[in-house]
Formats: C-alpha cells, sequence, structure tokens
C-alpha cells in the first residue's frame, strides 16, 4: 500500500490551470479585463470615489454591488499584473477545493462504495464537461467560477447544519452577483428559517460595509443609488427576448416555438416571463413536496444551481453553473438505463464540446447562437429529475 495517496483531482486541477496560464501567455492572451474591472472599483473604494458610469472605463463599466468592489481589496495590494497571478491562482485552488467538497458529499450521500481512484476519475470526468468555461473565466479573470464553488460549499454547509456559515457566504454571494436569491424561497419551503433570517441578518450587516470607506451618510445613499440605475440601465440593454446571445428559458422557448409571434410588445413578454416563471415554480414545488430524504435535498440543490444561466440574462461561461448536476449525475450513472446514460453523454457534449479550437470560428458561434448551451441544461434537469424520481428513490413513487 502508498505511503502517500495520489490526488488526482488535485494534479489535474493544477495541470489544467498551469496550461491555460501558459497557453494565455505563448499567446499574448493574459488580460484578465474583468478582474482589471473588480481591482479598478477596489481601487476607487478606497479613496472612497465614484463606481458607477464614469466614461474613461468605456465598454468595462462596474455593474456590481459596492461591497463586490469591497471584497477585492486585498488583491489591491500588489500590483495589477501580480494581482492577475494571484487571482489566478486563488480561483484554481478555490475551484479544486469546492469541487473536491462537493464530490465528498455527493459519494457519502450516493453511499456506493467506489474506491477513491475510481471516485477521483469519475469527477475529473465531470469536470470535463464545463473546463472551457473554466478557462475562460480565468481567461477573462471573471467571478462566476468563484460564485460556483461558493454554491456548492452552501450545499455542503447545508447538509451539516453549518447555519451561520451558510448565511454569511450567502450573504456574500448576493453581493457579487444576485444569482444566490434563488435559494430563499427554497429555504422558506424547506422550513429552514433560522438559516433564512441570519442570511437577511448579514445581507443587511453587510449592506454597511463601505460606509468603511464612504464616512457619511449622504455619500453611501449616493453610492447605492448609483448602482441602482447603472443595474437598472444594465437590465435595460437584456430585455431582447427574442436574442440568439440570450440564452434563458424564456429565450429559448419564445425563439423555438410558435409563441415568437404572440410577444409582440412590451407587456406581452412580462405577461409570458411571468407565466413561465410561475410554471417552473410549481414545477420545483411538486418536486420537493415529498421529498423527506437526503439524497432529495441534494438534487434539488444542484437542480437550482443549474437554472441560475437559464433564469439570468448573463455570459456562455456561466453555464459552468451545471457542474453540480453533472457530478450528481455521474456518481449514480450505474443506475441509468442505456437512453438516459446517452441523454447524458449528449449533454455533457452540449455544455462542453462547442469549442473554438474543436469546430472552428462559424460553427461555434452558429452553436452558440442555436443555445445549445441552454438545451444541455434543460437535458441535465430532466435528467436529475428523472433520476431521483425513479432511480434513486422508487420507492416512494409507487405509493
Amino acid at each position: 500500500m502508498n505511503k502517500y495517496k495520489i490526488n488526482r483531482l488535485l494534479i489535474f486541477v493544477v495541470l489544467f490551470s498551469i496550461v491555460s496560464l501558459l497557453a494565455d501567455l505563448f499567446n499574448s492572451r493574459f488580460s484578465m479585463i474583468d478582474f482589471e474591472v473588480y481591482y479598478r472599483a477596489a481601487n476607487r473604494i478606497l479613496v472612497g470615489g465614484e463606481l458607477y458610469g464614469i466614461e474613461s472605463d468605456g465598454h468595462y463599466l462596474f455593474h456590481y454591488s459596492p461591497n463586490a468592489g469591497v471584497f477585492f481589496i486585498p488583491f489591491t495590494w500588489l500590483k495589477l499584473n501580480h494581482s492577475k497571478y494571484v487571482y489566478w491562482l486563488f480561483i484554481s485552488l478555490i475551484f479544486y477545493y469546492g469541487t473536491k467538497l462537493f464530490s465528498s458529499l455527493v459519494y457519502k450521500i450516493s453511499n456506493h462504495s467506489i474506491s477513491e481512484k475510481n471516485q477521483d476519475w469519475i469527477i475529473i470526468c465531470s469536470l470535463l464537461a464545463v473546463l472551457t468555461h473554466v478557462h475562460l473565466e480565468l481567461h477573462l479573470g471573471q467571478i462566476n467560477l468563484l460564485l460556483l464553488m461558493i454554491y456548492m460549499t452552501l450545499v455542503h454547509c447545508l447538509y451539516n447544519n453549518r447555519k451561520i456559515f451558510f448565511s454569511i457566504l450567502l450573504s456574500m454571494s448576493i453581493f457579487i452577483k444576485p444569482f444566490g436569491l434563488i435559494f430563499i424561497p427554497y429555504l422558506i419551503v424547506k422550513k429552514r428559517y433560522k438559516e433564512m433570517s441570519l442570511s437577511i441578518f448579514f445581507l443587511i450587516l453587510l449592506s454597511f460595509l463601505p460606509i468603511l470607506f464612504y464616512h457619511t451618510f449622504e455619500s453611501y445613499f449616493e453610492l447605492y443609488t448609483s448602482w441602482y440605475r447603472e443595474l437598472n440601465t444594465e437590465l435595460n440593454a437584456k430585455q431582447n427576448i427574442l436574442s440568439p446571445n440570450n440564452h434563458t428559458i424564456f429565450s429559448v422557448v419564445a425563439r423555438f416555438t410558435p409563441l415568437k409571434h404572440i410577444l409582440i410588445n412590451d407587456t406581452s413578454r412580462v405577461i409570458y416571463q411571468l407565466t413561465l416563471l410561475l410554471s417552473i415554480g410549481l414545477l420545483l414545488l411538486r418536486f420537493i413536496k415529498y421529498n423527506t430524504s437526503k439524497s432529495d435535498m441534494l438534487s434539488e440543490m444542484v437542480i437550482l444551481i443549474g437554472l441560475i444561466p437559464l433564469l439570468a440574462f448573463t455570459n456562455d461561461n456561466a453555464f459552468l453553473f451545471v457542474l453540480p448536476m453533472i457530478i450528481y449525475l455521474a456518481f449514480n450513472i450505474h443506475l441509468m438505463g442505456f437512453k438516459a446514460k446517452s441523454l447524458f453523454v449528449i449533454a455533457c457534449l452540449l455544455i462542453g464540446a462547442n469549442i473554438y479550437e474543436l469546430v472552428g470560428k462559424e460553427v461555434m458561434l452558429y452553436l452558440s447562437s442555436i443555445s445549445i448551451y441552454s438545451f444541455g441544461a434543460i437535458i441535465l434537469i430532466g435528467l436529475t429529475f428523472y433520476c431521483q424520481r425513479y432511480l434513486i428513490s422508487p420507492n416512494k413513487n409507487s405509493k
């Protein structure tokens, strides 16, 4: 028996991170332009400066909450170029930690006698489906990967009743991007009132964080008012529901069905989106209603995380939020029949195979325009519903 265990997952993540970094450096593409936005905002916060609507920023405006900029202040201790390398390393290590933590939970709940070696290979194979999005996150210096790792840690915290840590992480994630709000109604449905109350408490508490740098209430309120105006402008710019760049479930259903012919004005679009959102909510509520086991809650959480890019108009690499579903399904693939396994493989290919170097630029742009990522995510959500209902907990269905 080996004295030292080989951590295959860590080796894989480190190698991928190094190769990605070297590729960017070799091709003179090491820019991390989005990280520069957060870094610049953090420096402005330190001197109590303006954050929003600055013309000199050009296209790369800061759209996020003041707190999101505050969280990046530690990176300002180094020069920008050095901070980029530190952030790249930080995100890579967080990527490993979150994936390992979440996967260990899935394995524990699945209760399968899989060797540690095979566990690592299952996780690594799962990661292959999202690597193109992970690389883009690192290349841009984005924060979706950080958010995903927070969400995966939230699942672990919820299972282990780490209420305070769960609530702090959730509130911090909401300030970075409001995607985490999807968990609030879920906590209510699951009657996890303490976690919900603590999360709201920390949201309120952290909202006062910028006052450490904007020392008057007038400048503090003006800061949040400016953020609201910026957020409103950004949201209004993303309302084209029939745009091929819109990969939300609202756009996909409208563009690929006759519904597109009746969405002729703002009122019809709002009614349509609210109706579809309500339908999704009722389906989730029906799925959750009779769930009681740990595996039930795990499937619910991974579906919620996987729904984020289908509900929020964001960039393509946000589809890495389906990773928890992929890991969940990969650990239970032995329960699936041939058709379900085939759909799983197809979904993973739709999520991760649209790579410039693999299919060429024209094909890549075409596949993106028909929202193949969205269809991949929808298939994964359907498979998660199916596996939990009919394969993992079949006895409840027969009642």
